[in-house]
């Protein structure tokens, strides 16, 4: 019998569970090693002691009560429900226990055995969990707030409404700057709604927390509201058992304010609401910052919207085997299901199953379900997750591993599509590109106005050389001089005329680079003359290819209102592209003719060629147009249709290969 008690003392006192005795007069009578641990008590200072010794001064009421009720008759014998209550250290210090209390008779002494457990780790972490859980639903919610299209009032409303009723806040209100940005006014308020001077009304810069805060731009938190010199109103404060207070200046992406988010509270505010509220003031900020926008660019509010609205971040937990137990509605809402068809289901062989490539990707070599495996941390930006409808997305993504008690029990996973940030980098690049394109094109423009003041001149030169020659020769064949005279004539007003238009274009392209764009310029002209102009530059390049050039109708066409010089490049590129395309002997014709309404012009041309491929038609007037000369751009049918736009006009093509090709362009009389 002696060994077996020897046993019970080894089992006791090795226990890290705290096992008390205590007879009916609530006196420790048993004290093991665990309960000095838990409690902090020596055996010699607790044994003889009362069990209030361990209890706070509240719980006492709740402590007699739980004894007479093991007391009560046959009950006691076994052990009762556990309760749940504070226990007291030596320290003062109060603490989460668990008590498992039992009632024994023994040679009619009855006694009381306890089994407590320290459970404050415990209610510490379900503590978190459950803040974490009441925070993830308030940034969401805020979240949905912000990216509702209502009036900002609205969503001030809902978004300190969404602080009173996720995170206990006493009182939240926004602040925004007033009209002169001298002070801030109040724009929306929920929970305590007294109104307090100098607290509700409007807050010069640098008077009271507010407006110190918008002055530093620097969030401000105490948890020891009372005394606190920023709050102006201490008595009420004290009224209304006010203990923390958290304000946030509400920053744009230029680090201006536009506003203050403030709280108070009657408990003290955790670093985890104090981070979610950051998160959330930046969110309101860029809410605020954005609406505003969008009343003065429209547009490019538009286009901002669509890249928030394309944006989000989704959260969803596994456990140990890979199976969801959480998912966030962001995340079911990226992924396109619902979060309940998520639920409990095999995360890996869900969205994650294909790599980018369409190949398997095997559950062992996937490094989010390594994160539990192994307990390693992840995050990389180069994995893609599967929807529902069996479409991919790419994301950034992380995973942790979850460990409680030294275990691990699954793990936590965000991720967020970055579609719109892959498409914006290889904009940005393409930009970059064409930033570079558009310097050299500045050089080159450069260079070739120059170079072409010496052909000017030069032709300049010419001209009065020959003119001076002319007079002086003898006038035996004065038909052979007329015409010789005549051909020297126009061949060099076709090379100051050319080399002026080139000049003109070149011009255009230096302004383009500075960032000035030519606008229309609209003027009544004369498409007969147009095409003159055309087919004087390109009459030399026809005759030496052996090719007619000839109008039909244009005389009989009425004045327009258009662009003069971007008319003529038009018909210019379409003319000059024909001519090559057309074998010795052939024509390029271009016709005019009003439209049937009376309100247009058609303008045709029309040559005798070869005629083009489908592939090559297919790409006509877009960037991708193929040039089938040799060192040609492709780019002179873009040109077209960036005129025929201009002008709210139609252009169509038909060719067939081996009878020629003829180009339509309908515009407007007037625009």
């Amino acid at each position: 019998m002696i060994r077996w008690e020897k046993r019970f003392q080894v089992v006791v006192q090795t226990v890290t569970d705290a096992i008390l005795l205590w007879d009916e007069h609530g006196t420790i009578v048993f004290w093991n090693k665990g309960a000095h641990t838990i409690f902090g008590h020596a055996e010699a200072e607790a044994v003889g002691k009362p069990l209030t010794l361990i209890i706070p001064p509240r719980y006492h009421e709740a402590y007699h009560y739980e004894m007479e009720r093991v007391g009560i008759g046959g009950e006691g014998r076994a052990m009762v429900k556990a309760v749940e209550l504070h226990g007291l250290r030596k320290n003062g210090e109060e603490f989460a226990i668990e008590m498992s209390p039992s009632q024994s008779v023994l040679e009619e002494e009855t006694f009381y055995c306890g089994i407590i457990r320290d459970i404050s780790e415990r209610k510490q972490a379900e503590s978190a969990l459950e803040e974490r859980t009441r925070l993830l639903a308030f940034e969401v919610e805020v979240g949905h707030v912000l990216n509702r299209s209502q009036p900002l009032g609205a969503l001030w409303q809902d978004c300190v409404d969404a602080m009173v009723r996720h995170l206990g806040a006493a009182l939240a209100a926004i602040w925004t700057l007033d009209s002169q940005q001298e002070g801030l006014e109040l724009q929306a308020s929920a929970g305590l709604y007294t109104h307090v001077t100098g607290l509700h009304g409007p807050v010069p810069f640098g008077h009271f927390q507010i407006g110190q805060i918008a002055f530093e731009k620097k969030p401000y938190l105490t948890n020891a509201v009372i005394e606190d010199p920023g709050v102006p109103e201490q008595a009420w404060a004290k009224q209304e058992g006010l203990v923390a207070f958290a304000g946030h200046p509400l920053l744009n992406h230029h680090h201006e304010v536009v506003g203050v988010m403030a709280m108070f509270f009657r408990h003290p505010v955790t670093n985890f609401t104090w981070h979610s509220l950051g998160i959330i003031a930046d969110r309101i900020a860029a809410a605020i910052d954005r609406h505003r926008a969008m009343e003065a660019h429209q547009s490019l509010a538009r286009h901002n919207e669509r890249i928030l609205a394309s944006s989000g971040e989704g959260i969803y937990g596994l456990d140990v085997e890979g199976k969801m137990t959480f998912v966030n509605p962001a995340g079911a809402h990226l992924l396109g299901y619902r979060m309940e068809e998520l639920l409990g289901e095999p995360m890996h062989e869900l969205i994650h199953h294909t790599k980018p490539d369409g190949s398997p990707y095997p559950r062992e070599d996937c490094p989010l379900y390594a994160a539990f495996q192994e307990g390693s941390v992840f995050h990389n930006d180069t994995e893609i997750l599967w929807r529902k409808d069996g479409t991919s997305f790419p994301v950034e993504c992380s995973a942790s591993p979850i460990v409680e008690d030294g275990q691990r029990i699954g793990a936590v996973v965000t991720f967020q599509d970055i579609s719109e940030r892959l498409r914006l980098t290889a904009e940005l690049l393409e930009q970059t590109k064409l930033a570079g394109v558009t310097m050299i094109l500045g050089d080159i423009s450069h260079d070739i106005k120059n170079m072409l003041m010496p052909v000017l001149n030069g032709a300049k030169l010419l001209d009065g050389e020959l003119l001076e020659h002319y007079a002086n020769l003898p006038d035996v064949t004065p038909k052979q001089v007329v015409a010789t005279r005549k051909f020297s004539r126009d061949a060099i007003d076709m090379i100051v005329n050319n080399a002026r238009r080139i000049q003109g274009r070149m011009r255009e392209i230096a302004d383009t680079v500075k960032g000035i764009s030519s606008p229309i310029r609209f003027a009544p002209c004369q498409v007969s003359e147009v095409v003159k102009g055309v087919f004087e530059i390109l009459r030399f390049y026809a005759t030496e290819k052996g090719i007619s050039l000839h109008t039909q109708g244009l005389d009989a066409l009425p004045p327009i209102h258009a662009d003069e010089n971007r008319l003529f490049n038009a018909l210019y590129n379409l003319v000059n592209n024909a001519i090559p395309e057309t074998p010795v002997g052939g024509s390029v014709t271009v016709t005019g003719a009003e439209g049937s309404d009376g309100t247009t012009v058609v303008i045709s041309v029309i040559d005798t060629g070869k005629g083009m491929s489908p592939e090559i038609r297919d790409r006509l007037f877009t960037k991708e147009a193929i040039s089938g000369k040799a060192g040609g751009t492709g780019l002179g049918t873009k040109i077209v249709k960036d005129m025929v736009d201009a002008h709210a006009g139609t252009v169509s093509v038909q060719s067939e290969q081996g009878k020629g090709t003829t180009f339509t362009i309908q515009i407007p009389i007037k625009p």
